[in-house]
């Protein structure tokens, strides 16, 4: 009979701060200091194409007894001493007036693929340390998704005396180099009609 075994490390003020599962994946969470802040920038993996579209992502203070606001969660599976390979690498944007209903609820996420922790032993054994990102052994391009959420604020409904309708919309873009493919519109061959 085998046993699998998850171990699990909390910080003094209970916040998760790793976990080891059974076939060797680690994860580390980093989290906001109360008095809020800016995640690490991820300006420097975002091509020049998109500079005005590099998001600055931070969290506001927050009031006494409220647990802290996760900043990062970073993913691996080891391979040798010196040797890792990420799976996630997510960082966290909250607003400054909470979503509706949803206190404590991120509005941004910025997931960068092939990326690294550059000096993840400081930064996961010293919180005032700033995580500094880098990339993977081997890759030249950082597949960058960054989602966001918007609230609409209630409007009246049409026909319907009293009632409003909100909406929240949740947006993805997606960056490889100069590339986005995901929201870049075709553009018409030369010569061609660009029909509506």
């Amino acid at each position: 009979m085998t046993k699998a075994t998850q171990t699990f490390t909390y910080a003094d003020d209970g916040r998760l701060i790793k976990s080891v599962a059974a076939d060797g994946v680690v994860t580390h969470w980093f989290y906001y200091p109360t008095k809020g802040g800016k995640a690490p920038s991820a300006v420097s993996y975002f091509d020049a194409a998109w500079s005005a579209e590099v998001p600055s992502l931070s969290a506001p203070a927050i009031a006494s007894g409220v647990p802290r606001l996760l900043m990062a969660e970073f993913q691996y599976q080891p391979f040798e001493a010196l040797e890792r390979v990420t799976l996630n690498f997510t960082l966290y944007g909250y607003p400054d007036k909470p979503l509706r209903g949803m206190a404590n609820t991120p509005d941004k996420l910025l997931t960068l693929e092939g990326a690294d922790i550059a000096n993840l032993t400081y930064a996961a054994n010293d919180e005032t340390v700033e995580i500094r990102i880098g990339r993977m052994t081997g890759r030249d391009k950082i597949l960058v998704r960054y989602q966001t959420t918007e609230e609409i604020p209630p409007v009246p409904k049409a026909g319907d005396a009293g009632s409003t309708v909100g909406k929240t919309v949740v947006t993805e873009r997606r960056y490889w180099g100069r590339k986005k493919p995901f929201w870049s519109p075709p553009k018409p061959a030369s010569g061609t009609p660009n029909k509506a």
